[in-house]
């Protein structure tokens, strides 16, 4: 198998070093389909808040499920945003979110 990028190498073998390390089994696809990866993290303009995209990739629709978090930049619990909206490109996510120069709106 060749990978397509270092990144993703890296984050294949990380996963396969993770899982196998935990349970002794070898690492399969449903494994790695059950990794969650976060996203285009980008702060507020006043700096109160932090808006990522956790993505998780189905292999039955050939696509990555995507959802946008936001949280405290002091911490606390994140709250989901979204809800199968399509904010990530195919065929790896590549959000680009941005907030509004006041802040009131991604």
């Amino acid at each position: 198998m060749q990978a397509k990028s270092p990144s993703l190498l890296l984050s294949l073998l990380f996963a396969r070093s993770v899982l196998a390390g935990t349970t002794g089994a070898p690492v399969s696809v449903d494994d790695l389909m059950r990794l969650r990866s976060i996203h285009d993290v980008q702060i507020s303009p006043d700096g109160r808040f932090v808006a990522y995209v956790v993505s998780q990739p189905n292999l039955e629709r050939n696509e990555h499920e995507t959802a946008l978090f936001l949280v405290s930049s002091t911490g606390g619990v994140p709250r989901r945003l979204t809800y199968g909206a399509r904010i990530a490109n195919r065929p790896r996510p590549n959000p680009r979110l941005r907030w509004s120069p006041d802040g009131s709106w991604l």
